[in-house]
């Protein structure tokens, strides 16, 4: 009896510090490059925030845009048992100026893909093919050819 309740506890530890150590991973870095290509290409020092916080911040690698307490506006992640990533991206009436990157296809776990109503320009990139998770695409109210 004892032994197996030595055995529950070791177990209860271990599976405790495997989800914090999930839990406080950041996302990938292909997706974090992902969002910082579109910041750039879509003027992101000229987006209209909504808000004090939660502006974007890529000075610091170790900030994580899926964070409680400061979350990144516009971004929300999911986290699974193996990661953390971004599922969505929900940026309607940010002043978005610009094109779409490439590297949008880059979001895996990608479910919804907001960027209506802003001023975004030139094609549809056709790396968003591989976003075969999307269900809620919002390009409308845009230049986008």
């Amino acid at each position: 009896m004892q032994r197996y309740l030595l055995l529950s506890i070791l177990v209860f530890s271990l599976t405790l510090y495997w989800i914090e150590s999930i839990a406080a991973s950041n996302i990938p870095d292909h997706e974090r490059r992902a969002l910082l290509d579109l910041y750039s290409s879509t003027g992101g020092e000229h987006w209209t925030w909504h808000g004090e916080s939660g502006h974007w911040n890529f000075s610091d690698s170790s900030v994580d845009p899926c964070d409680a307490e400061d979350r990144w506006q516009g971004v929300i992640c999911i986290n699974s048992t193996t990661s953390r990533n971004v599922n969505i991206i929900s940026l309607g009436s940010y002043n978005l100026n610009g094109t779409i990157p490439a590297s949008i296809g880059n979001f895996s776990e990608l479910v919804v893909l907001g960027l209506e109503y802003n001023a975004l320009i030139g094609g549809v990139p056709s790396s968003m093919g591989a976003l075969r998770k999307l269900r809620a695409l919002g390009l409308f109210s845009n230049q986008l050819s």
